[in-house]
């Protein structure tokens, strides 16, 4: 647990808020009921994780700290979960496996520097677990209606825990789970509301053997990743992890919690097949101390020593290496702040929240003759040179990491927000005057203060 607290806690200020994390800071910097409002506006979760960092940033601020440090906390508590569950289904050695695996977990350490529900998804989902282990069935049911109000995606955990409860005839399971069911069927006007109004624009471009590849190597080495690390690094702790599950292949004790595991990863694999993408690492997380748990039940000293070893030193590379953190928007706003400028982001509905966190004040509009377009974009991506307004020449182009972002002089304008729906186009490709006044993007930012 101490080791877990230092890495976690060490860093939680080191990166930048990323796109999704600025949503979290518009709901915590709001009265509460704003707060509640904005939910089934620009969210895919249900509302308990952001009522509970609304209320404490109210005691820690809505620094990065601040916002972080309610997953960062649950990512620690993770850490004895994970033991306990591996102690009441085999033993306290396995328990000590399993909850070394998560205390450096480069994937449990992201999401637990992570301004999201899904950490506190991870957590309560484990929680139910164990108190399923543990046959206390309304405390089963109240951690997993807590779940479920986090994220959707808990139901793929506590659906298959439900079903072996009914199998086995566990006492007074029906009674727990209608409970549970009932939470679910409320939360429902929400989940369609959110799914018809939400875009998931990152989804369209997706396939199943994206989904695949990606949750897949992320469970191994986490989000981000470098040369060095990518491919040696899911070489090395895959051939371990298949060690580990060959050695763990006929112990009894690993087939609830790696049943439970391949319940919640292979259906929503299965509605990818027919529908909407869904199966990315952070919907999946519930998954992870299960698989932890039972590969844990496999493990010799070495084979256990050499996994916890490589993951350690993915998850110290993190803060040392900028490939692999998040993209660097604080230091982009802060390099674009001291001249009068306007901002305007590609990726409007995604990235201006986070723009306008790190402004430090948007300031009267005034005319400006330089207005600057970013969004996020990989190596070797075309460069933007679509003039924004009228009037406006291309002046240069640079990159920040993730984001690259072009430069545009003319001669003085006041650039009121209507304006910025003109600006269209990616940094993927040049198009067309015509065609880019056809494409709509919004506003990120000012002309001014900026």
């Amino acid at each position: 647990m101490l080791l877990a607290f230092a890495l976690r806690v060490a860093t939680l200020g080191l990166q930048s808020l990323d796109g999704d994390e600025g949503f979290t800071a518009q709901i915590a910097r709001r009265s509460f009921g704003d707060a509640m409002s904005q939910i089934p506006r620009t969210e895919s979760t249900p509302p308990l994780y952001y009522a509970l960092v609304w209320l404490w940033t109210k005691v820690f601020g809505t620094s990065e700290w601040g916002l972080r440090s309610l997953s960062a906390l649950a990512g620690v508590a993770a850490v004895p979960v994970v033991y306990a569950i591996g102690a009441a289904l085999k033993s306290p050695r396995v328990g000590l496996v399993a909850a070394a695996f998560a205390a450096v977990s480069p994937l449990l350490v992201w999401y637990s520097q992570e301004a999201r529900a899904y950490m506190l998804f991870m957590l309560l989902t484990s929680v139910a677990f164990l108190f399923l282990l543990r046959g206390r069935v309304w405390l089963w049911a109240l951690a997993s209606a807590a779940a479920l109000a986090t994220h959707y995606f808990a139901a793929a955990v506590i659906a298959p825990m439900a079903l072996w409860m009914l199998w086995r005839r566990v006492p007074r399971a029906r009674g727990a789970i209608g409970a549970v069911t009932l939470a679910g069927l409320a939360l429902l006007p929400l989940l369609l509301y959110q799914n018809e109004h939400v875009t998931r624009t990152w989804a369209d471009g997706l396939t199943v053997k994206d989904e695949v590849a990606s949750t897949s190597q992320s469970f191994l080495i986490g989000m981000t990743w470098n040369g060095l690390i990518h491919r040696p690094g899911v070489v090395v702790l895959g051939l371990l992890a298949l060690a580990l599950a060959w050695r763990a292949r006929h112990d009894r004790s690993a087939l609830l919690p790696a049943g439970v595991a391949a319940f919640s990863l292979i259906v929503p694999l299965l509605a990818s097949v027919v529908g909407s993408k869904y199966v990315t690492p952070g919907n999946e997380l519930g998954a992870w101390p299960l698989i932890a748990v039972a590969l844990a039940m496999g493990a010799t000293r070495l084979l256990a020593g050499a996994a916890i070893a490589v993951m350690l030193a993915i998850t110290l590379a993190g803060p040392l290496d900028a490939d692999m953190q998040r993209a660097n928007w604080r230091g982009l706003v802060h390099r674009l702040e001291p001249a009068p400028r306007g901002l305007i982001t590609l990726n409007g509905h995604g990235d201006t929240p986070v723009v306008r966190y790190y402004l430090r004040s948007p300031g009267p509009a005034r005319p400006v003759t330089e207005m600057v377009v970013f969004g996020r974009t990989e190596p070797g991506g075309a460069t933007l040179t679509t003039p924004p307004l009228p009037g406006m020449r291309f002046v240069a182009a640079t990159r920040d990491r993730r984001i690259a972002y072009s430069i545009f002089r003319g001669p003085p304008a006041l650039v009121p927000a209507e304006a910025y729906a003109r600006q269209t186009g990616s940094l993927h490709q040049q198009p067309s005057a015509p065609a880019a006044s056809r494409r709509a993007t919004s506003a990120a930012a000012t002309a001014g203060g900026p």
